[in-house]
């Protein structure tokens, strides 16, 4: 723990570190390639995000994230689960990236459901606090909040 996250790529090992960029306007917002919602572009029309991105997993997604081809991804659903997270989440804050639910809560893996009920945001820690306001409200008003 507290190492970093790390990717080994063709013989050479890479230190993954989120962007810095805290300017809404700026972020690039990774969006899933098949099942992207309405609430995705409300999300980037309110925070006046121009460069969308399409790519597969979450761990993908997050994964885009730390290694800075990505700002912000926000799963704006109730159709994931526990496993599409932990391994997410782990790399992107050892790689100094937020990851919650829509609300800003920390997830808590363990007991029965294994729904994440509230969907997904994975950030960098610049831009976080920025943008959940937006996206806690697109999530209340799609009713998953």
């Amino acid at each position: 723990m507290g190492e970093g996250a790390f990717c080994d790529s063709q013989g050479a090992r890479k230190e993954l570190k989120v962007s810095e960029v805290a300017e809404a306007s700026k972020l690039r917002f990774v969006s899933s390639r098949s099942h992207r919602s309405s609430s995705v572009d409300d999300i980037c029309a309110d925070l006046g995000i121009s460069e969308i991105a399409m790519s597969g997993s979450v761990g993908l997604k997050v994964g885009l994230i730390a290694e800075q081809k990505a700002d912000l991804y926000a799963h704006v659903s109730d159709k994931s689960c526990v496993w599409d997270a932990c391994g997410p989440e782990a790399i992107l804050r050892a790689a100094g990236g937020r990851f919650t639910d829509l609300a800003g809560d920390a997830f808590i893996y363990g007991g029965k459901d294994l729904k994440n009920h509230k969907g997904i945001l994975a950030c960098n820690a610049a831009a976080f606090d920025s943008v959940l306001p937006t996206v806690k409200r697109v999530s209340k008003e799609r009713g998953l909040l």
